[in-house]
């Protein structure tokens, strides 16, 4: 084979978007998806470790906080700390001596959370998470800053909290509250609220894949 014709990437899979089916390929540095044929020529780099059954291993995600951390708190209005799923969903982390007023500062703080879930991530895995819940690898591409405000210019789901909490803010009326709660209901406000200290770990330790799965 020559090296006109070698490709690097990762090898990963997905559900293909015709068929349904998982399929295995390569995930270049571009973020394309290039499928495993009979008959293709590979070459491995790495190996990968993984568990007995064959699963890759998984690395659990840091959960201390961090030393640059110590200055920020988390903001989430009370009627919305009483659901775990509706605090990673909507809860951000800001400098201890600012506040969230108004859409404009929330969005920026949401902007921020993005970003930093989008850090904690390298690149081969972020193409993948991308492409497993929005079949948008190529998304992946540039830096945090410029992959998080493409990801919430290109995807709406992403973008909705934003909005929902803006209006929210701007008009805390029932129809508004009540579109932030979705799919969940006022019944299913059950938990104990958590301190602060305890609201900020959580939100520290919520993973890119995690929080994908709450927009869903």
């Amino acid at each position: 084979m020559s090296s006109k014709n070698l490709i690097k990437g990762t090898v990963t899979s997905r559900i293909c978007s015709k068929c349904g089916h998982h399929e295995i390929g390569i995930i270049t540095s571009e973020g394309e998806f290039i499928p495993l044929r009979p008959g293709m020529q590979v070459q491995v780099i790495e190996e990968i470790p993984v568990k007995e059954n064959g699963a890759v291993s998984e690395i659990e995600p840091e959960q201390k906080i961090k030393d640059s951390d110590v200055e920020l708190r988390p903001w989430l209005p009370y009627e919305f700390r009483k659901n775990k799923n509706l605090r990673l969903k909507y809860g951000v982390l800001i400098k201890k001596n600012e506040e969230i007023l108004d859409e404009e500062g929330y969005k920026k703080a949401f902007i921020r959370k993005i970003q930093s879930l989008i850090e904690k991530e390298n690149f081969p895995q972020l193409a993948v998470i991308l492409d497993k819940f929005y079949q948008s690898p190529h998304l992946a591409a540039g830096n945090s800053a410029e992959i998080t405000l493409n990801l919430i210019r290109d995807i709406d789901e992403i973008r909705r909290p934003i909005i929902l909490m803006g209006k929210w803010l701007n008009d805390k009326n029932k129809e508004n509250f009540s579109k932030l709660l979705e799919p969940f209901t006022e019944k299913d406000l059950v938990d104990e609220v958590p301190s602060d200290k305890d609201l900020l770990k959580e939100l520290l330790s919520l993973t890119l894949e995690d929080f994908f799965k709450l927009l869903t």
